[in-house]
């Protein structure tokens, strides 16, 4: 009778899989034309996002873009971890990584749309059209092996965008009423 995994063995597993990740990452991503495409997209959407950001309100348009890396994270860990998508392609080598849209781009857009929409039917509107968008460039980054789905699909990803921007709107909004 074989016996239940012991935390050893985890730990074992977790040792194995980050020696063998951090080879592949070496030979397969570093300076690779991928890894540059993702240092060029996160620089460009730093400067976009700087120069479009209104200023004035700056702390609460960077508590959302904190709050969209911290939620992002969490998908990105769980979807990973299940193995319904993953990051062939990654700027270091974490695993898994969070480094490809989820620390600058992601962020960026959320901001842009919470501050140029600020009603629910415009900001639900911009939030839709953003999920379209967003699949179209998950396309551009499969296609271009950073992120692959697994067990995952197109309609889960659009999904997961519009949901993303309803939660963050909802948390704004509590914010901004226990404000004194």
């Amino acid at each position: 009778m074989k016996q239940h995994p012991t935390w050893e063995d985890i730990i074992n597993l977790r040792e194995k899989l980050i020696e063998q990740y951090n080879v592949y990452w070496f030979n397969n991503n570093l300076f690779h034309f991928s890894w540059w495409a993702i240092i060029i997209l996160n620089i460009i959407s730093i400067f976009v996002l700087w120069k479009l950001i209104d200023k004035k309100c700056l702390f609460e348009l960077l508590t959302l873009g904190g709050i969209t890396v911290y939620m992002g994270v969490i998908i990105d860990t769980i979807t990973t971890n299940y193995v319904l998508t993953g990051y062939p392609t990654s700027l270091l080598p974490i695993f898994p990584s969070f480094f490809v849209s989820t620390n600058f781009i992601l962020p960026s857009v959320y901001i842009l749309i919470y501050q140029h929409f600020s009603s629910w039917k415009k900001y639900l509107i911009a939030t839709i059209i953003f999920g379209v968008v967003g699949v179209l460039f998950e396309g551009f980054y499969r296609w271009m092996e950073v992120y692959e789905y697994i067990n995952w699909n197109i309609f889960y990803s659009f999904i997961t965008y519009v949901l993303l921007g309803i939660i963050l709107k909802l948390i704004m909004n509590f914010f901004k009423k226990q404000q004194v």
